[in-house]
């Protein structure tokens, strides 16, 4: 269950990062760069975004059920 929400979250999360590094990147540069490395980055940046985005989650969910969670989370979630 908990895993199902943070995939959900990570993919939500990840397509507004991805939008938002396209918006800043200038329309010239994006022509010049390969589609292949703008769809690098995003990943890159939204591991870094995902970890505190599931923090911030996990201090949402209340405590004893966030105990529950964290034993079926894998290591690198918590």
């Amino acid at each position: 269950m908990s895993q199902r929400v943070s995939q959900r979250v990570s993919q939500r999360v990840s397509q507004r990062v991805s939008q938002k590094v396209l918006q800043r990147v200038p329309r010239r540069l994006s022509q010049r760069v390969p589609q292949r490395v703008l769809q690098r980055v995003p990943q890159r940046v939204s591991h870094r975004v995902l970890q505190r985005v599931s923090h911030r989650v996990l201090q949402r969910v209340p405590r004893r059920l966030s105990q529950r969670v964290s034993q079926r989370v894998p290591r690198r979630w918590s």
